[in-house]
């Protein structure tokens, strides 16, 4: 009796595991054969910070100058995770290493995210050792990532590696600076930025 109740566990165990799908380390996610979504979405649609079931995500945006944008500055943008892909284009645009980020762009940038989150929580207030941490972070920010603390222009696509996709831009080119840079040549940095977004970054 207790071996063939055994033996019953034993098969249907057995049997779940069979049917079981096993997770790849290296590839995560096997898409079905029936499945018709471009490969290009898989990655976002599969990560595990990206938000599901299409609900916009809004993130720190450096938006390319074009037509309609007079100054180039950075805009927040709602991501959103499709079955396609869009904006494709515009993502390999985001990229180019060409570009550069100025100080203007990166305070109304970072002043437009402070303005979000006061708009989505009314009780978040910044005071100015705050504001002054704001500063320090985003001064500090574009010098590691290429920006002269000179002249302030950070490279726009190691920029967008780090905010939009939340990683270090080792794949474009982006290394480590031999350079330790002090408290006090972040001063001109800091004082632009602070003229540029007197409320923080």
């Amino acid at each position: 009796m207790h071996s063939q109740i055994f033996s019953s566990v034993a098969f249907l165990l057995l049997a779940a595991l069979a049917n079981a799908q096993y997770e790849d380390p290296e590839h995560p996610y096997t898409p079905p054969p029936n499945l018709n979504r471009s490969p290009l979405a898989m990655p976002s649609a599969q990560h595990p910070r990206q938000p599901r079931l299409h609900q916009p995500r809004r993130r720190l945006h450096l938006k390319r100058k074009r037509h309609g944008s007079p100054d180039g500055s950075l805009q927040l943008l709602p991501r959103r995770v499709s079955g396609s892909c869009p904006r494709g284009a515009e993502v390999l645009h985001h990229r180019l290493p060409d570009e550069l980020v100025t100080w203007k762009q990166a305070a109304e940038a970072g002043a437009a995210r402070l303005e979000d989150a006061r708009k989505e929580t009314p009780e978040f207030v910044l005071d100015d050792s705050g504001v002054a941490a704001t500063i320090e972070q985003m001064s500090g920010l574009l010098a590691a990532l290429g920006g002269s603390v000179e002249d302030g222009k950070a490279r726009r696509d190691w920029i967008n590696a780090s905010f939009v996709e939340e990683r270090l831009p080792w794949a474009l080119g982006w290394r480590t600076s031999e350079t330790v840079l002090e408290g006090a040549a972040f001063g001109p940095m800091a004082k632009a930025l602070r003229e540029y977004a007197p409320g923080g970054v």
